[in-house]
Formats: C-alpha cells, structure tokens, sequence
C-alpha cells in the first residue's frame, strides 16, 4: 500500500527568510508550533510542512521538496522575486516530464514537475 508523505522535515539555519520564501512562491502560511522543537509550520494539502532547526543528524537543506507546476518559467520567477535561486533550468527528464530546480534563501532544494500527458509516469503517481 502507497502512503502520501504526512510531513516534511526543513532544516534551516534561517527559518524566517525560508518561511517567507514558500509563502512568496507557493502562498503557504507558516505560523509557531509549540512545544515541539519546530518553530513554524503550515499545511499544504494532506502535507504538513514543518521549518526545524539545523542539528547534528540533519544539516541545512538536507529535504528536497518535490511540487506540481502549471508553469515552469513563472513558478522560477517567483523563486527569484522570494529570495531563491536557480539551480537547474527547465530540462527534459525520463518519460518526456519536464522539470527545474531552486534552492530557497535557507538552502532547501525545491524539485519542480510539469509533466504532461500520461500521468502514470508523473512523479508521485500510484503505482
């Protein structure tokens, strides 16, 4: 049985510049999550999204946060205009899916699919 992913672990050594950076590009709301050693979090979906501090067993930007794109070009502008930056333009990938990568001012990978056409061989697709 396929489970959908509960929550995703950002480690960050600037949790507010990454916080307003996924609020710029995707209009998360990152808001305090006490008592746990998360200082933000935000739901996206079925997804939680919780901002921790860096320590020993996880270091900055160890997460690749993989979304959908309805646009490449736009979704890196935003990237841009949140404080990110580029790391690989839109290329070809496996099975014709298109994607781009962007790191966000903390150093978090952000993984953008667009991929048309059969969605069995999108990423995240059920197998």
């Amino acid at each position: 049985m396929s489970r959908a992913v509960a929550a995703l672990q950002i480690h960050t050594h600037d949790q507010d510049a990454t916080a307003q950076f996924f609020r710029t590009v995707f209009g998360w709301d990152f808001r305090p999550f006490d008592p746990m050693p998360w200082t933000q979090r935000a739901t996206a979906g079925a997804t939680t999204l919780a901002l921790a501090p860096v320590h020993d067993m996880n270091g900055p930007g160890e997460v690749t946060l993989g979304v959908w794109s309805d646009d490449l070009a736009t979704d890196l502008r935003l990237v841009v205009a949140g404080g990110g930056h580029v790391l690989v333009e839109p290329s070809d990938g496996p099975g014709g899916a298109r994607f781009a990568v962007a790191a966000a001012p903390g150093g978090t990978k952000v993984l953008f699919y667009d991929a048309p056409g059969d969605t069995d061989q999108q990423p995240g697709s059920a197998e």
